[in-house]
């Protein structure tokens, strides 16, 4: 009777190389190899590759093959007999069965795609990744077919060539200007600008949220991590809380871009829908994925994570540009009348996303790029270093500064590269429609676990050196015609969260955002005292920056009382302002 039950069958059917026979029955390949030309019975496939691979039946043979030569003592021609005697001789339907084995081996998505994959992989010299192709199910072939598809062979070869070829040369900078916080703080003018700018709907946001908070042991997006001092807000709803108050405050309905990674996305969009998008209009906010390539070995191939899968990294910061146009993203600012793109990562809760001052400066200087940056606390810190190169300003990754250049001061006794880049950037629309320019690669060497095929016959999974690509969103700032530098405070707008302890942890994420707000408290009058491990957080609903703090807090002085003291007039512990 017919179950229905026989194309799942074909789909699971298990195939094997000569090399996990070789194991599996501990037999030599060298052996096998003799017995196939010496037994007609014993006739695996033989893929693309040249990988011999048997089916559980082929495997049956082996056994009694075995068991007739080694096990009765016969000799190859007294086994080939009584072998022969065993076995069915193979009739059509045999000869049927067996040719459909061979198209379960070619489906991938379609049985062309995956002969143009092949290709490209025996060219490329990449064939080893399709060496447990046969014993995947139908699903999992199509998956890792599409994921092949994804590579483009030329760029990675590139990419591998400039490695191969790279020549660690001494970087040659110069000092450039920015414009300092002293005269930002003052100048009514560029403020004005900027939020005009923002009433018309000409900004939007983007947050660059791919990341996983791994290092904080916590397996989730980072975006959805717990922070805010009291009320335990997501990195997330802080932002989602600062977009809203904007809505209100410019009367506009400004767009948020998120990008999200392929390990993240889906679980990103989940919290958003589970928290009913923290009351923003859904259609305004937009998720996009973004790109990876491959990791290789250092001998420039491709790495296998598991039997379906190739070890991916994640493309950089930079890569948010090519996700931008490859998802029609950029088109979608336009015909919105969105001009100006406010950049930030997600992991920095004291973000000032709608920064008028910054907005405004960008915008009367005619910048395409303008980024923001802080001093230094010491010479070695992990912030890209601004200077000119031939005379164009630049980010440096602070790596890539020579010991003397990292230390170098002026004639005050100032460090000579004082500012560093925080990651906070605005981008024109129009100029990144119009990039057309190379971003240049970064690589680096990093600890992969995957599939070693240091023996051919038996790869195994362990722990090697694996080449890293990236590129990095700062190497648009040379390509720029304009591109300014905008100084903010350390204690305003940066304490991000990347470790789990020490330097930039979550203690000193919280610790930071409490004292940002004890300052806003005492600079408005409503204590003298100094900070002392408060945990105080003023919602963005109420006010997302100083100046709004200020002006509200004014007007509201009994609403503050009673929300930062004690009935006996005593400060609180824990202090919550919304």
């Amino acid at each position: 009777m017919n179950t229905g039950n026989n194309k799942n069958e074909n789909e699971e059917k298990n195939y094997f190389t000569i090399g996990q026979i070789s194991t599996m029955l501990d037999i030599k390949p060298t052996i096998l190899r003799f017995w196939e030309q010496e037994f007609e019975e014993l006739k695996p496939i033989k893929n693309k590759f040249g990988h011999r691979v048997y089916t559980d039946s082929d495997i049956d043979i082996i056994k009694k093959i075995k068991d007739l030569l080694y096990g009765k003592g016969l000799t190859i021609k007294g086994a080939k007999s009584l072998l022969k005697s065993q076995c069915k001789i193979r009739n059509s339907s045999d000869i049927k069965t067996k040719l459909t084995e061979i198209l379960d081996i070619l489906k991938g998505s379609t049985m062309s795609t995956t002969k143009e994959i092949i290709k490209k992989l025996n060219e490329s010299n990449n064939s080893h990744v399709m060496y447990f192709f046969e014993q995947l199910n139908k699903l999992d072939k199509d998956e890792f077919i599409k994921e092949l598809q994804q590579i483009d062979f030329n760029k990675i070869e590139s990419f591998y060539n400039e490695y191969k070829n790279f020549k660690k040369q001494a970087i040659y900078i110069d000092p450039t200007e920015y414009y300092p916080l002293t005269m930002s703080k003052n100048n009514i003018e560029i403020k004005q600008i900027g939020i005009k700018s923002l009433i018309k709907g000409e900004v939007a946001f983007l947050t660059v949220a791919g990341g996983q908070g791994s290092r904080l042991g916590y397996e989730h997006p980072k975006g959805c991590f717990p922070i805010s001092p009291v009320k335990n807000k997501s990195l997330f709803q802080i932002f989602a809380d600062k977009i809203l108050f904007y809505t209100r405050h410019y009367n506009n309905d400004f767009y948020w871009y998120i990008m999200t990674s392929k390990q993240n996305n889906e679980e990103t969009k989940s919290f958003f829908i589970d928290n009913n998008y923290f009351g923003l209009d859904k259609e305004h906010i937009l998720f996009f994925i973004q790109g990876q390539l491959p990791t290789l070995t250092l001998e420039g191939k491709l790495i296998l994570k598991d039997k379906k899968s190739l070890f991916l990294n994640p493309d950089g910061h930079g890569g948010t540009l090519n996700a931008l146009l490859k998802n029609n993203l950029i088109d979608h600012m336009i015909k919105n009348g969105i001009k100006y793109i406010s950049y930030f990562q997600v992991d920095n809760p004291l973000i000032k996303m709608a920064d008028p001052y910054f907005i405004g400066y960008h915008i009367k200087e005619q910048s395409l790029v303008s980024s923001k940056v802080i001093k230094k606390t010491y010479p070695e810190e992990k912030l890209g270093a601004i200077g000119k190169i031939n005379g164009i300003n630049s980010v440096i990754e602070y790596s890539d500064l020579s010991t003397e250049d990292l230390n170098a001061k002026d004639q005050n006794g100032i460090l000579k590269y004082l500012m560093g880049s925080i990651a906070i950037h605005i981008f024109n629309v129009d100029f990144l429609l119009n990039f057309t320019d190379k971003m240049p690669i970064h690589f680096a060497i990093k600890n992969v676990n995957g599939y070693s095929f240091d023996n051919p016959e038996r790869p195994e999974i362990k722990d090697f050196k694996g080449l890293k690509f990236e590129s990095f969103i700062f190497d648009i700032i040379p390509m720029a015609s304009k591109s300014v530098f905008f100084e903010t405070a350390r204690e305003e707008e940066f304490f991000p969260l990347k470790n789990k302890e020490g330097i930039d942890s979550i203690e000193t994420c919280v610790k930071g955002q409490s004292m940002l707000f004890h300052k806003w408290l005492k600079d408005a009058k409503f204590t003298q005292n100094n900070y002392n491990d408060e945990k105080i957080e003023i919602s963005p609903l109420y006010a997302p920056d100083y100046e709004i703090f200020l002006s509200k807090s004014a007007k509201d002085n009994d609403k503050i009382i009673k929300a930062i003291f004690n009935k006996d007039r005593k400060f609180k512990n824990e202090i919550y302002i919304e």
